[in-house]
């Protein structure tokens, strides 16, 4: 089963856009640079699992059920072709 990244990366934008917050605070909370967070934003397979359990927190959402969707969608799109 494959994440589909360029869902995941609008996901984390969005959630943030939500709560209104810059990805330097995301990334001040997590203990990270904000170039680091941008990179996690715009390629979320980087993103190790304490970074994706301090960005759920932060943002108050699962990242990690996104990522679980992403694949299950996926892999629900192979079956069909």
């Amino acid at each position: 089963m494959k994440v589909n990244y360029t869902e995941v990366s609008e996901y984390l934008k969005l959630e943030r856009f939500k709560k209104k917050v810059s990805q330097d605070k995301i990334a001040e909370f997590i203990g990270i640079s904000g170039n680091t967070y941008r990179s996690y934003e715009n390629n979320p397979e980087t993103i190790t699992l304490d970074v994706g359990v301090k960005i759920s927190e932060f943002l108050d959402c699962n990242i990690f059920q996104f990522f679980l969707d992403s694949m299950l969608q996926n892999a629900t799109k192979e079956k069909q072709e």
